[in-house]
């Protein structure tokens, strides 16, 4: 019974993170993610075909440690610079002003510790050991 409802949303899922490829708000990891887990779940069979596929690998692959310091401070920059434009424009609604706020406090903090933790891993990876 559950095993057709886990294949409905997996393809779903799929689908949505195809069109998050073409659509730059819609993000495609997340869905990618969630589709294979829930292929896993399912169909072992669907499982290998979409991680097998070398356009989702592209998504799947773990970049953990290989943002570029530069890029994130430029992401950081573009996006105050889109939450003042948008705030300017819905002045009258406090909510949304603060939820843009949280939102880019957010982003900062977390985009921030991805700077941190380049320059900390680089410092430590430049680290000879004594020679004997």
């Amino acid at each position: 019974m559950t095993k057709p409802l886990y294949i409905f949303s997996g393809t779903l899922s799929l689908c949505l993170g195809i069109a998050g490829i073409f659509i730059p708000l819609l993000p495609s990891t997340p869905f990618f993610i969630l589709s294979t887990g829930l292929y896993v779940r399912s169909s072992p069979t669907l499982y290998c075909k979409v991680t097998g596929n070398r356009f989702v690998q592209k998504y799947l692959r773990d970049k953990k440690g290989s943002y570029n310091p530069f890029t994130l401070t430029a992401a950081i920059l573009i996006m105050w610079i889109t939450i003042i434009l948008a705030s300017s424009m819905i002045t009258d609604k406090i909510f949304l002003f603060s939820l843009l706020i949280i939102a880019g406090i957010t982003g900062t903090f977390f985009k921030t510790r991805l700077i941190i933790r380049h320059y900390k891993n680089r410092h430590l990876t430049s680290i000879k050991p004594p020679s004997k």
